[in-house]
């Protein structure tokens, strides 16, 4: 919210009232999703501020960069 020289995705809303919007959300579903660890847990809520996640189409130019090898390490 406050890091100007952040390049990712913006939140284009007051973190008080994000915040607060989030709260009544978890208040009226209550729950929380098992993460990797104990200790992590997940709110999923609907996409109130209209936030778009990065995407990009794979092209021909860009699949190069896209690629890995894979190299087994048993021999199954």
């Amino acid at each position: 919210f406050d890091d100007a020289s952040y390049v990712g995705t913006r939140l284009l809303m007051d973190k008080e009232l994000f915040q607060k919007r989030v709260n009544e959300f978890y208040d009226a579903n209550a729950k929380l999703i098992d993460g990797y660890a104990p200790f992590c847990k997940h709110i999923f809520v609907p996409n109130f501020v209209g936030a778009k996640a990065a995407c990009l189409t794979i092209t021909p130019e860009n699949e190069k960069f896209l690629r890995s090898g894979y190299n087994s390490r048993t021999p199954q």
